[in-house]
């Protein structure tokens, strides 16, 4: 993605977080940083995850190099729940709370969004709840395992969303 349609996207999904937050929109936009799934999963859990992006508060937003925002819905839903990450923390969202219930109404507001966003953009039913790819066999929903993780998030990379 080129620097110039970056700037472009971010500001217009800034523009929809915070019409749909109430946030403002922070000043200087994060970076955005396409990184290997090891890198990711370094970054975020020091242990094999599923992780497509992160935060980072120095103002980096790392995304799976793998994901195309500009030109996958469901790609970009996961820059749209980084920078909702971004605005929380340039807002100073739920400060009033200790550092571990922060990290989960943080989490629990960019889930939120994100799924808001694939909702207004026609993928909502494409998700469970925890944003697990919906998947059936013979009309009955199948339950992904753990160590399957990678199959549900291939929406994410591909040209179904």
């Amino acid at each position: 993605m080129d620097v110039l349609s970056t700037k472009a996207l971010i500001a217009g999904l800034f523009s929809w977080i915070s019409l749909h937050t109430g946030y403002e929109i922070p000043e200087k936009a994060p970076d955005v940083v396409f990184v290997s799934h090891e890198k990711l999963v370094e970054l975020a859990c020091h242990d094999e995850c599923p992780v497509l992006g992160f935060y980072h508060p120095s103002r980096v937003v790392y995304l799976d190099m793998e994901l195309k925002p500009e030109t996958n819905l469901c790609a970009r839903s996961i820059l749209v729940h980084e920078l909702v990450h971004a605005m929380q923390h340039e807002n100073g969202s739920f400060h009033d709370v200790d550092a571990r219930e922060r990290s989960i109404l943080r989490e629990k507001e960019a889930l939120l969004v994100h799924r808001n966003f694939l909702r207004q953009n026609g993928r909502g039913n494409m998700f469970k709840r925890n944003l697990r790819l919906r998947r059936t066999v013979n009309g009955a929903e199948v339950r992904e395992g753990a160590k399957n993780w990678r199959w549900p998030l291939q929406a994410y990379f591909g040209p179904d969303c």
